[in-house]
């Protein structure tokens, strides 16, 4: 399990200052893209090397506590599990040590190209297993 740390901009918040729902997928999907560079997988070189991408397939959230203007949030990614055309991850969102939002995706490898259901190269599901 990797985190990354965010700080909560005014742009990410409603009138009353907390952080407005759609934008904890905003946070979630970019701790995914953060844990896929650190991997050395970043998105345009799987594209264009391997004719594929990750997309959120379904996905569920569960809002706790909300995250406020210039709060610093710990967003976690985990893989649970990997599948031979998607990867499952649970997610979540702390500040301070404390949960505040959590959230299960499921992600399918499609082809760059057509679009559809593609299977994850066995040295691609090697590195996301390490």
């Amino acid at each position: 399990m990797k985190y990354y740390k965010y700080r909560i901009y005014f742009e990410d918040t409603d009138a009353q200052g907390l952080v407005y729902y759609a934008n904890y997928l905003k946070f979630y999907e970019r701790a995914r893209t953060d844990f896929l560079r650190d991997l050395d997988l970043w998105q345009s070189k799987l594209a264009a090397e391997f004719n594929l991408q990750f997309v959120v397939k379904k996905f569920n959230i569960n809002y706790i506590a909300p995250a406020k203007f210039d709060d610093m949030i710990d967003v976690y990614v985990n893989i649970v599990k990997i599948n031979n055309f998607s990867i499952e991850m649970s997610q979540k969102i702390m500040i301070k040590n404390v949960v505040i939002n959590d959230a299960y995706f499921k992600i399918a490898c499609i082809s760059s190209k057509n679009f559809k259901l593609k299977t994850i190269p066995q040295n691609i599901k090697k590195i996301l297993s390490n």
